[in-house]
């Protein structure tokens, strides 16, 4: 089965065994919503993860003691990546250039949807969204009355 790399458009990077690129869209809809423009078929993979072992030796002793696990903490972490795996190569890691930009687009885009978000927030709490367009319209008609010199 062939091995899938989807480039998040937050810089994020994941990876799934599918069929196709059809079968990769299904299995990362947990994530989100991939499209076919963000996957990559991966020739070459070498991960390398080593066991954190503290992070294991505090998990048997909680567990022996009937604690629960909510430590929180990550139980391996990565190593050495394989030169199949160097930033930019074909089938590899995607380029720190295009990750930095797809990182800028993605925060550019939450922070219009959450000034948005909170405009109409703002828009509900005054009144409804009509009259908050209207007022806004009067504003503007006022101002450019004002500029040109005429009485509203």
């Amino acid at each position: 089965m062939p091995l899938y790399r989807c480039e998040w458009p937050n810089g994020d990077v994941s990876f799934v065994l599918a069929d196709n690129i059809e079968d990769a869209i299904v299995k990362l809809d947990e994530w989100g919503e991939a499209t076919p423009q963000m996957i990559r078929r991966v020739q070459q993979f070498l991960i390398d993860l080593s066991p954190r072992r503290a992070v294991l030796r505090k998990r048997a002793a909680r567990l022996r003691s009937g604690l629960p696990d909510d430590l929180g903490e990550q139980t391996w972490k990565l190593g050495e990546l394989g030169e199949c795996m160097i930033p930019g190569e074909p089938g590899g890691l995607p380029s720190e250039d295009l990750t930095w930009q797809r990182i800028r687009s993605f925060a550019a885009q939450r922070k219009r949807q959450d000034t948005q978000q909170q405009q109409q927030q703002d828009a509900e709490q005054d009144g409804t969204l009509d009259s908050l367009t209207a007022r806004r319209l009067r504003k503007l008609q006022e101002s450019l009355a004002s500029l040109l010199g005429r009485n509203p």
